[in-house]
């Protein structure tokens, strides 16, 4: 049970991640650039209290302490037992999931959704009043489908761009599933987890904002929820649609949830 307390808020890794991050100027440029609308605000007095509340501590904060329990779960469910820390911590990508998550849960999301208030154009925008059960539904049910096709095509052109498909094979197909267990869901290059694992069910919610009214805020922590667990179970190896993907025959399955691959004719069972 100790693994439900979030590790990226133990006075160990949030001294470790401070120290990364003041010291590391690739950490610290990321960090400034994927929060500068809240920079922005600050500065020009627009700062807005509210956003940056559900943003930062309901989707960043909140969030985390739900994927450690999440985490919690996936490892009992499927495993029958915790993740072995000593070994995992033997590997060579404990580190860098370390600080993806770290930095996920302590300013990326939150970045994310404080962005999606505050800089995009007002007609993509999302909001914080309650737009019905019905629409809020078909939100959720359409960030369902053009999550997965975001995510097939970004997916899909790490694996065909050379320069991108090394760093991809190297961090995140050859994390060990029987180690990691699900945390090999995020063992990625910064950059490309970013991408892949969070803008692309980002810009969804801009889509559907434009189209269908204003994306309700709260239903981010309900879908983003569903999606980890999802994430977390396709990469504990007992998933076959994921599994072959991940073996020496990378080609099929970029995909989420079987339908985009199903459309571009790359479904493999």
């Amino acid at each position: 049970m100790h693994n439900i307390v979030p590790g990226f808020l133990t006075v160990e890794r949030l001294s470790n991640f401070n120290n990364k991050l003041l010291t590391t100027t690739e950490y610290f440029t990321h960090f400034l650039l994927v929060n500068s609308p809240l920079i922005y605000t600050i500065y020009t007095n627009q700062f807005n209290t509210q956003i940056f509340l559900f943003s930062y501590f309901l989707c960043g904060f909140f969030q985390g302490f739900i994927n450690t329990v999440l985490y919690y779960i996936s490892d009992i469910l499927f495993f029958g037992k915790l993740v072995d820390v000593n070994e995992w911590k033997k590997t060579k990508f404990y580190e860098i999931v370390v600080y993806n998550t770290d930095a996920t849960y302590l300013y990326v999301i939150g970045a994310m959704a404080y962005t999606s208030y505050t800089v995009v154009p007002k007609s993509l925008q999302w909001t914080l009043e309650y737009p019905g059960y019905t629409i809020s539904s078909l939100q959720l049910i359409y960030l369902f489908f053009l999550h997965d096709i975001f995510f097939y095509i970004i997916h899909f052109g790490v694996h065909k761009i050379r320069c991108l498909r090394i760093p991809h094979l190297k961090w995140h197909h050859e994390c060990p599933f029987e180690i990691g267990n699900s945390r090999c869901a995020i063992a990625t290059e910064g950059s490309e987890g970013l991408l892949r694992d969070l803008y692309s069910a980002t810009i969804p919610t801009y889509i559907i904002s434009y189209f269908h009214g204003p994306f309700y805020g709260y239903n981010w922590i309900l879908y983003y929820s569903f999606y980890s667990f999802w994430a977390m179970y396709i990469h504990t190896g007992k998933n076959k649609y994921h599994l072959i993907h991940h073996s020496n025959n990378s080609f099929n399955n970029y995909g989420l949830y079987y339908l985009s691959d199903f459309l571009m004719g790359t479904l493999k069972l």
